[in-house]
């Protein structure tokens, strides 16, 4: 973790006026997939985690195995690994707000 003093450009551009100008926080997670070491990031301003970069990157490590996660804005479920489909029947079917991915799965 570290802390970062003054606004952070990729909150700024994601959260907009809701972004604190007093800075925030970076993470960064390393961690080993396939046999590989990864590095992946993710931000907080002090109240909301920006976890959007590092979703994206494990979503493209994951894109061939059919599931990617899903942001959803619940209560208690941050996130979940779906495959496509079931995430189309989660929408339609239920009418979750999943946001996310970035990375499609392939066809």
């Amino acid at each position: 973790m570290i802390k970062w003093e003054k606004p952070f450009p990729v909150l700024r551009a994601a959260l907009g006026k809701w972004c604190s100008p007093y800075g925030g926080f970076i993470f960064k997670v390393c961690f080993e997939f396939r046999g590989k070491e990864h590095l992946a990031e993710f931000y907080s301003n002090w109240k909301y985690l920006y976890m959007v970069p590092l979703i994206e990157r494990m979503n493209e490590l994951i894109k061939d195995t059919g599931y990617q996660y899903y942001g959803l804005h619940n209560e208690d479920i941050i996130l979940v690994a779906l495959r496509e489909d079931e995430a189309e029947k989660l929408k339609n079917e239920r009418d979750w707000a999943l946001y996310l991915p970035q990375v499609k799965t392939p066809a």
